[in-house]
């Protein structure tokens, strides 16, 4: 009967669901939404449903694994972990090669200059000559003014 039925679909015999497979999970109704029923009570709620479920207890004897939000969070976060360990390598060389692309860069447009500023109060004056002179060359070049714009803004790649 019916049993035997949920049994096989929970099996994947008649319903195949890819990778990850199938759970059963059963969501709070709008009526508990709307009485504002905490989680903990719901997640109680939902084992307990489970456990007299006249089907449902016995199949989640065979699996139990892939019943309840419990083990549905559960299986995510071994996969999110899973999938973590697995990207995290190659976003890592990608990052590394972007600062050793970005690096190169810099020192084509004449090095890194930072550490001849050893003063914060140098830094911020140095940014703040460095952004007005960037300011005013994209002022003028709006206005057509292509001519006005320092060499020394072009030797520096600021245009």
């Amino acid at each position: 009967g019916t049993e035997g039925t949920v049994s096989k679909i929970l099996d994947g015999n008649i319903i195949q669901l890819g990778t990850h497979g199938w759970f059963v999970v059963r969501n709070r109704g709008q009526r508990d939404i709307d009485r504002h029923v905490e989680l903990d009570k719901a997640l109680s709620e939902e084992a307990k449903f489970f456990r007299q479920h006249q089907i449902f207890k016995l199949a989640k004897r065979e699996h139990a694994a892939r019943f309840g939000i419990p083990a549905l969070v559960r299986y995510l976060s071994q996969l999110l972990v899973h999938k973590i360990i697995q990207h995290v390598p190659k976003l890592k060389r990608t990052v590394d090669e972007r600062i050793l692309i970005e690096q190169n860069a810099l020192e084509a447009l004449g090095g890194y200059f930072w550490d001849t500023y050893p003063q914060d109060r140098d830094k911020k004056a140095f940014l703040l000559s460095l952004t007005t002179e960037y300011s005013l060359a994209v002022r003028e070049t709006t206005r057509g003014h292509y001519d006005l714009i320092s060499r020394d803004s072009k030797d520096r790649g600021l245009m």
